[in-house]
């Protein structure tokens, strides 16, 4: 059973404070849209599990007994793309990373920008997302403290950056790590995540990569914490 979750509850709360990635994504999103937003919306499953869908994207906090179920109501829900912690037919596997470094803190380069121009970096085109939503989107979570972005400019246009799009009290979730080809294999998103990290501890930080990445981030200083599963809605 599905029922949609319209204010904070037991399950919501068990699931806000989990440790892990998609727990803090989770909380992240109720703490900037709760109920409220036509985009993002939340649902139990089974009284066991929550589902989030924001826009074309859904992840699930624990585990239920039918997946056709979740399949068939994402495909009536727009969503695109399913990430949750059990094996899907035709899933891809996603490693969930935890920075282990230090909490020490050194002067940040100058060149990292701390506060950039989200409206320009929407129009940066360095992120694979809509300028306007992700305008929208990123300027609700920074004002609410639940986002962190930094970038790397020339002439006052990013040509790298890398984000916390989802933080909270206790975590915080890395994403959005692109640099221009130009720019590339000069540290730039090592200097970045790097920098973000020293700044979010001590929290628990965590990202998500490809599994041929994993290699590039255990050298900044983080482990694998789990494995994770992404699903393209309507693939068969």
């Amino acid at each position: 059973m599905i029922r949609r979750i319209t204010e904070y509850e037991p399950l919501l709360e068990q699931w806000s404070k989990a440790a892990g990635c998609l727990p803090v994504r989770l909380a992240a999103a109720w703490d900037c849209y709760g109920g409220h937003a036509p985009d993002c919306a939340f649902y139990a499953v089974d009284d066991a599990a929550v589902l989030m869908v924001h826009g074309a994207g859904a992840l699930l906090c624990g585990e239920v007994s039918d997946l056709a179920e979740i399949h068939m109501f994402l495909c009536m829900s727009g969503a695109l793309t399913l990430l949750g912690a059990k094996p899907m037919q035709g899933a891809q596997k996603r490693l969930s990373m935890r920075w282990k470094g230090t909490g020490e803190k050194p002067l940040l380069p100058k060149e990292i920008c701390t506060e950039p121009s989200l409206w320009r970096l929407s129009q940066s085109g360095l992120l694979d997302a809509d300028p306007h939503a992700y305008y929208a989107d990123v300027c609700r979570r920074v004002n609410r403290g639940a986002a962190l972005i930094y970038t790397l400019e020339q002439d006052g246009t990013a040509y790298a950056t890398a984000g916390a799009y989802a933080i909270t009290e206790s975590g915080a979730y890395l994403s959005g790590v692109a640099t221009r080809e130009a720019q590339r294999r000069r540290g730039c998103a090592s200097a970045l995540v790097t920098a973000l990290c020293r700044a979010l501890w001590p929290r628990e930080i965590y990202l998500i990569c490809k599994p041929p990445l994993a290699a590039f981030y255990e050298r900044l200083g983080f482990e694998q914490h789990e494995e994770l599963w992404e699903f393209e809605i309507g693939r068969t």
